[in-house]
């Protein structure tokens, strides 16, 4: 309600959302401060953050968005619900071997059906040190 009440409707190209990972009745929430707000779905659930990006991005704008890897068929029928059209997915591993910790995604608003799946980034190389990929993300 506050983006269409501050924001004109597809005035964006591109939107970049992190939005609360985890619902109201997962895990221990931190009542109140910041971040019982950013990491609980307290004021609108994942629907809602979509939709608002949907409402603010252009015809063909997209949609860059981080979030749980164990939400991720739940992202994927919310996009399309609401027109939102699933194009680029990459996992984000802390190392090589173990599970993704997240995903990065983009979506399209009113795109044609058509995922690519990129490869994993990993965060971190056998050492323990930044992967290569990431010190090239950071400038080194």
């Amino acid at each position: 309600r506050l983006i269409e009440e501050n924001s004109a409707a597809q005035s964006f190209d591109a939107v970049l959302a992190n939005p609360p990972f985890r619902s109201p009745v997962e895990g221990k929430i931190s009542l109140g401060d910041e971040r019982g707000m950013a990491r609980h779905e307290l004021a609108g659930d994942l629907g809602d953050f979509l939709r608002a990006a949907r409402f603010l991005l252009k015809n063909k704008g997209r949609l860059f968005l981080v979030h749980l890897p164990e939400r991720l068929v739940e992202i994927l029928a919310l996009l399309r619900e609401i027109g939102l059209e699933p194009k680029r997915l990459r996992m984000v591993h802390s190392r090589i071997g173990e599970e993704a910790s997240l995903i990065l995604l983009e979506a399209r608003r009113d795109g044609r059906p058509g995922l690519k799946i990129e490869p994993p980034l990993f965060i971190y190389g056998g050492g323990g040190e930044y992967s290569a990929e990431v010190r090239q993300i950071y400038g080194d």
